[in-house]
């Protein structure tokens, strides 16, 4: 062949190879393997500022030591839930973040949703709901809220609980008033009336202890809603709400 042809040969070949995969792509495809994951809940649309992204949340099926079990499989919520978030229309995997605990070994669903209505489509704050159970009545529940600044994605916990654990969001969105029930001295029981400690959480001044009820009041067992819980207790006894506007929610 000569000189030339045998170049043009080379330039052609050359350009038929493929780009090699970049990190992010290598990733992702790394979470897509499902010899590794299992898929729990996929989100299509979920906006973070004015940024759409779809959201996989996928289950391990490896323990800390990495050995497989089809347990991982069939045990829906089992091990540590990993969410990865893909800017819509690309290829490449955005940022991934996996919920650790000290409860790895108990069931751990968890949900995204945004508060007071709103669709995960819509514009407004996203939280993430884990709920950690060992099989029992009663179960942890945790809310990490997502933050995006147009560059990183940011997953920051912003409150502990239980199943007597309960949000009211402000219609803004810049307040949250929670209502943690207080087991009482074992006659109190899921379905029935509790004393609740009172927390508001703002971004600047973070989580803050308001005071506790004097009187008991339902559960949300007990088909009320959380909001009807609040106004309940506003009603009744107003002074824990000092500094509060309350008609924000």
């Amino acid at each position: 062949m000569k000189p030339l042809l045998f170049l043009c040969a080379i330039t052609l070949f050359a350009g038929c190879q493929k780009p090699a995969p970049s990190p992010k792509q290598k990733l992702l495809a790394f979470y897509n393997d499902r010899e590794l994951f299992d898929v729990d809940t996929v989100y299509q649309t979920v906006v973070l500022g004015l940024q759409p992204f779809s959201v996989k949340i996928l289950r391990e099926r490896f323990n800390n030591y990495f050995q497989f079990s089809s347990q991982f499989k069939e045990d829906d919520g089992l091990s540590t839930p990993t969410l990865v978030f893909t800017k819509m229309g690309e290829d490449t995997a955005f940022y991934a973040y996996r919920l650790s605990s000290d409860n790895e070994n108990w069931s751990q669903p968890c949900i995204l949703f945004k508060a007071n209505g709103r669709k995960l489509s819509d514009v407004g704050r996203l939280y993430i709901k884990r709920i950690k159970t060992a099989g029992g009545s009663g179960y942890l529940k945790d809310i990490f809220e997502v933050t995006y600044d147009y560059q990183n994605i940011h997953i920051s916990e912003i409150s502990q609980g239980n199943e007597l654990t309960f949000a009211v969001h402000s219609k803004d969105e810049n307040e949250i008033i929670f209502l943690d029930g207080i087991w009482g001295s074992g006659d109190d029981g899921h379905f029935g009336y509790h004393r609740y400690r009172i927390k508001k959480y703002t971004d600047s001044r973070g989580e803050e202890e308001l005071g506790t009820t004097k009187d008991k009041y339902p559960s949300y067992d007990s088909e009320y809603t959380a909001e009807q819980i609040l106004h309940e207790i506003v009603r009744k006894e107003p002074q824990l709400f000092k500094g509060v506007d309350l008609k924000r929610y």
